[in-house]
């Protein structure tokens, strides 16, 4: 299941970023096929693409995602996400790594590291733990602290240097080089049933790399639909319009499938029931992001005066909500809701027009 879940992440920030093919919102959001970064970046920053190459220096968090992404400039936090990842330079706090093929050259990172990935490869330094869960990974770095893994196949090599426990799950294949230095501590094997850290782990590095993309998003969102953001920004906030908006999305998030489905047994409205059904889906995915920006546009708008600054802290304090149990699960619901009706009211009140 874990592997699905990886797979799942990395497919959805491809297909989120890849038809991006503009320059990006300002030298700190880009989105492009093609992306080269360079330079000092003194703030958080967020790249995606199809091929992002990027050796800027980051004083803040980084976020990067797409099909091969390789990383040479240094950053105080580091999320990655895609298919190829490559980085090597120093990250002074914790890295969240998701991906197919991850190779984390000589780089350093000073704090926690957490990786999923098929083929994970770490040949740098970790300052404290290191948390990998793949098919195939090869340690040959420095871990000064504990490292847990979850794989088919281990590889420690020669180089590796590991100060703390090496736990790994008892039905792995594990290679260990007799040069490899293990530490003063016990090396030990636990089975996947008793391994819910390791599941937990990377379960809680799927939900990261979700929403960070989710963050991102909005951000391409709030760029490319201008006219239909600033018509939510403008929109009234209060219990009423807000228990409005969650009955108008139930009604709709349950009529439209039926309306779609009708339109696709008739020979003249398949295509029409067929393009429904994609808007559907697509606005079911993305309405939860109406929804915070309509109530982050209510709530800082005394305070904040830029939309970008606005939807960001937003969806970032909603996505750190969304972790909370049970309260999470609620709120996803009730944002869906209330962001599909919002859709609907504008383009109803577009077509009255």
């Amino acid at each position: 299941m874990k592997k699905v879940y990886l797979f799942l992440v990395t497919l959805i920030s491809l297909f989120v970023f890849s038809p991006f093919v503009y320059a990006g919102l300002d030298d700190y959001y880009k989105a492009g096929n093609n992306l080269s970064v360079s330079g000092e970046k003194d703030g958080t920053c967020f790249f995606a693409g199809n091929d992002v190459n990027t050796s800027a220096d980051v004083s803040g968090i980084l976020f990067a995602s797409g099909n091969n992404v390789d990383i040479s400039g240094s950053s105080d936090y580091l999320f990655l996400a895609g298919n190829v990842l490559d980085l090597d330079n120093h990250y002074t706090n914790d890295a969240f790594i998701a991906g197919n093929t991850i190779d984390i050259k000589s780089s350093t990172i000073s704090r926690d590291l957490y990786v999923g990935g098929s083929s994970i490869k770490l040949d740098g330094e970790v300052g404290r733990n290191a948390y990998l869960s793949g098919g195939d990974v090869t340690i040959d770095g420095d871990i000064n602290g504990n490292v847990s893994i979850s794989a088919n196949v281990i590889h420690i090599g020669s180089n590796a240097v590991i100060d703390g426990t090496l736990k790994y799950n008892d039905d792995a294949m594990v290679v260990i080089d007799s040069n490899a230095s293990i530490g003063n501590k016990i090396t030990y094997t636990s089975s996947k049933k008793d391994n819910g850290l390791l599941f937990d782990t990377t379960s809680l590095i799927f939900r990261i790399v979700l929403s960070c993309n989710l963050v991102i998003l909005s951000l391409i969102m709030l760029f490319l639909l201008k006219h239909t953001m600033g018509n939510i920004k403008t929109m009234k906030f209060n219990v009423g319009s807000v228990c409005g908006n969650i009955f108008i999305g139930l009604a709709a998030i349950i009529l439209i499938p039926i309306i779609s489905v009708i339109l696709m047994c008739t020979v003249i409205g398949t295509l029409i029931g067929i393009i429904l059904m994609i808007a559907y889906i697509v606005l079911l995915l993305t309405s939860g992001i109406y929804a915070v920006y309509h109530m982050g546009s209510y709530l800082f708008s005394k305070t904040l005066k830029n939309d970008y600054l606005t939807i960001f802290i937003s969806m970032i304090i909603f996505e750190a909500l969304t972790f909370i149990p049970v309260i999470g699960i609620i709120l996803n619901v009730i944002a869906t809701l209330a962001g599909f009706g919002i859709i609907t009211k504008l383009l109803l009140v577009n077509k009255e027009k």
